[in-house]
């Protein structure tokens, strides 16, 4: 589990980490690290979050590129893997952010819908609608675990 109080920097937005469980995520992510003052390799063709700094410090789309293609967890029925921590800590971003709507880079689909369009775009045709389900399923958990403050699936944060 992530020790306490571990921040996570993306798009110079400041992400508190209190939450140590795993339960109810059938894939954890690694907690983290500071991002403060990294610079993040600019992903060919990637836009928005997808250039914001994923936990190993380089773009989302690196990270979720080097992962291949989405996954749907059988158990959970959620986007796994790399692209799964991506949304999830993209509806955490939006949460932490309300000003993102004004924000050019993530015009105009918002930043859970860059991370969802560059997974689909990644994807085999005959994977992309698993995969979309997948990415609803867990879009919308992380939306009820927002709401009522709980970790999001997958990466165990709580809003702040």
């Amino acid at each position: 589990p992530p020790p306490p109080q571990q921040q996570q920097m993306i798009h110079d937005r400041k992400f508190d980490s209190d939450s140590s469980s795993d339960e109810g995520s059938s894939y954890s992510s690694a907690a983290a690290p500071a991002m403060r003052g990294v610079q993040v390799p600019m992903a060919v063709g990637a836009k928005g979050f997808m250039n914001t700094a994923s936990p190993n410090r380089t773009s989302w789309a690196q990270y979720c590129a080097a992962g291949g293609a989405p996954i749907v967890d059988g158990y959970s029925g959620f986007v796994a893997g790399p692209w799964g921590e991506c949304l999830a800590w993209s509806k955490l971003f939006e949460a932490q952010s309300p000003d993102w709507p004004s924000d050019p880079q993530f015009a105009p689909e918002g930043p859970a819908g860059q991370v969802i369009a560059a997974m689909l775009a990644s994807c085999p045709g005959h994977l992309r609608g698993p995969v979309h389900q997948g990415a609803e399923r867990l879009e919308e958990a992380c939306n009820r675990a927002i709401a009522e403050r709980r970790p999001l699936p997958i990466i165990n944060q709580v809003v702040a």
